[in-house]
């Protein structure tokens, strides 16, 4: 039964990524599962590259700026250039230093690069953002 279901969810993937590579990429950084993980890297190993790629991206949320850790106790992301899935309407980021000045806010339409400087960021409405 878990097998059947492992390969269920790479049938699912591996549909999905046909149609468009970057919504699996979103799916996993919205949704990481240690089952899914498990399942790519044994019944769909084709897919480890989207799988380490989610593993980078971060969902909406509030986030310190250190090691990558989107869903930790303490949610986490790594300096870099990142990018919105897609073009969501009303999407914003906005980053923030240490000190709580705001060093810029953006719309999500270009990529956005989150410096060492950076303390925190704050993203609504734009699903999902990953490395670009």
């Amino acid at each position: 039964a878990v097998l059947q279901v492992g390969q269920e969810r790479c049938d699912q993937l591996l549909s999905a990524r046909s149609v468009d590579e970057e919504s699996v990429l979103s799916e996993l950084i919205m949704s990481p599962s240690q089952d899914t993980a498990d399942a790519v890297a044994t019944l769909c190993p084709e897919l480890l590259p989207v799988l380490e790629a989610a593993a980078l991206g971060f969902p909406d949320g509030v986030f310190s700026v250190g090691e990558a850790a989107p869903h930790g106790d303490q949610p986490s992301i790594a300096p870099g250039t990142y990018r919105a899935y897609g073009l969501p309407e009303g999407c914003t980021i906005s980053v923030y230093a240490g000190s709580g000045e705001l060093l810029g806010s953006h719309d999500g339409s270009a990529p956005v690069t989150i410096g060492a400087d950076a303390a925190r960021v704050e993203s609504d409405q734009c699903y999902t953002w990953f490395r670009s």
